[in-house]
Formats: structure tokens, C-alpha cells, sequence
């Protein structure tokens, strides 16, 4: 495993970044840089984001994420717990603050698809064994 820490912080500045890690080109631990750290091209390889909790220093950059896969009609997988879907479905992706690319281009076909993960029910993404812990 390569990890790569895009940023630790709870402050955001020019030296300072939210909490993001790479583990591999294509999967994510959180949202909280990946676009403030990573080019476009990188961030065309994130394919797969876990999320570990819905607080802003760990999602902030998913709207935008998101609606940069949507524009190039690429594809995300976001790995959560139900209640943190459900925040990010009701705060974020509400029309009040931003597109829902859980349902954008089309719901058949969206930038983003959430998928639902249980705490300590170990699954395998990539070739990672994850298990959730709440």
C-alpha cells in the first residue's frame, strides 16, 4: 500500500489542507482536499471514496469532485454509512447548496453512486479488506 496524505488538518490555508488520503490512484479516504490537492488528471483517477463521517473537514471537496467526474462523464463510488449518505443528501446535495450527482446526468446512470456499508461488516474494495467501524 502507498498512502498519501493530501491533508490533516481541521483549518484549511495555503500550508494546511482537510483530512484526505490517497491509498491508491483510484481510492480515496475522505473528501477533504482532493480537489484543493490533487491535479485534474489525478483526480480523474479517483474512482472509489470512502467516507468515514459526514463533518465538513472530511467532505468538503465531494461536490466539487463530483461535479468534475460529471463533467467529463466519468464515474464515482462513494462508500458510507446510511446516515452519513443521508446528510450529504439532505445539506449538500439539496438545490439550496448544490447539484444532486447522485442523480445527475440521469438517476440511471449518476456521477455518483452511494453505497451503503455496515459497521464491521468487512467487504473488499480494490483489494483492500475494509470494515467500518462506527
Amino acid at each position: 500500500m502507498e498512502l498519501r496524505v493530501l491533508g490533516a488538518h481541521q483549518a484549511e490555508s495555503d500550508s494546511y489542507r482537510f483530512f484526505s488520503l490517497m491509498i491508491s490512484e483510484s481510492l480515496a479516504l475522505d473528501a477533504g482536499s482532493l480537489t484543493s490537492s490533487l491535479s485534474w488528471e489525478a483526480q480523474a483517477h479517483v474512482r472509489s471514496l470512502l467516507l468515514t463521517h459526514a463533518h465538513f473537514d472530511h467532505i468538503k471537496d465531494l461536490n466539487v469532485l463530483g461535479f468534475n467526474h460529471f463533467n467529463r462523464g466519468l464515474h464515482l463510488d462513494v462508500y458510507c454509512l446510511p446516515e452519513v449518505r443521508d446528510a450529504i443528501r439532505t445539506h449538500m446535495f439539496s438545490r439550496d447548496i448544490w447539484l444532486d450527482l447522485s442523480a445527475r446526468p440521469t438517476p440511471e446512470k449518476p456521477a455518483i453512486t452511494f453505497h451503503n456499508v455496515e459497521p464491521y461488516r468487512t467487504f473488499t474494495l480494490e483489494s483492500y479488506e475494509i470494515t467500518p467501524i462506527q
